[in-house]
């Protein structure tokens, strides 16, 4: 993947453990206090550790003795989390830039594939043939890549969610496509899916 990477969607998890706007850092700090009481609070000792591994930074505070609620803690906390939000917000920028740049020179199926709703399909299954085809099964759609030039699975992604997919041009074919999953198996276990193929057929599921 070259936008919608494992640690960027990582990160963006992270950020998820806070769900405050970050455009106005005077009510942020202000909300953060009632929200940590809320929410964490009463497992003090799992939100640190969780903390200590992705915003170190705050580590050395809190382990002298501060609070999460201290000013000085919370300023640090917030600068975190609009960092991983611009971040966010840049890499999806450039994904539809990207595409929208390509577009015309893509073939008409992956145009339309490209603009699904594809997130959390699931995989029901996986088949290439012996003719370069692969057939993928969505829970809503069914795809078939033509002209398969390569393929690349870093494992088995049967029952996997689909978060993220985007597309470049390739010189091996028509198009390079590439997915983010999500195991089924273990819990925010990551799994890349890259195709590059002339075309796709798409079939939809749903009546």
């Amino acid at each position: 993947m070259m936008y919608f990477t494992r640690n960027i969607y990582k990160k963006m998890q992270i950020r998820g453990e806070f769900p405050l706007r970050v455009d106005d850092k005077d009510k942020w700090m202000k909300q953060w206090e009632e929200f940590y009481n809320l929410c964490h609070a009463k497992k003090d000792k799992e939100f640190k550790a969780w903390v200590f591994q992705h915003i170190p930074e705050v580590k050395d505070d809190i382990l002298q003795g501060k609070k999460f609620t201290d000013k000085e803690v919370v300023e640090k906390l917030y600068k975190r989390m609009k960092e991983m939000a611009y971040e966010w917000k840049t890499v999806c920028k450039m994904c539809q830039a990207e595409h929208e740049e390509i577009k015309h020179k893509l073939p008409l199926n992956m145009q339309t594939l490209i603009n699904l709703n594809l997130h959390d399909s699931i995989v029901l299954a996986i088949k290439k043939d012996s003719n370069n085809m692969l057939n993928i099964e969505l829970d809503r759609y069914s795809l078939t890549f033509k002209d398969v030039s390569r393929l690349e699975i870093t494992d088995d992604i049967v029952g996997d969610s689909l978060l993220y997919k985007e597309v470049h041009l390739s010189d091996m074919g028509k198009f390079d496509f590439q997915v983010l999953f999500c195991s089924s198996q273990v819990v925010l276990t990551l799994h890349e899916f890259r195709v590059i193929a002339d075309d796709v057929v798409i079939e939809s599921k749903t009546w």
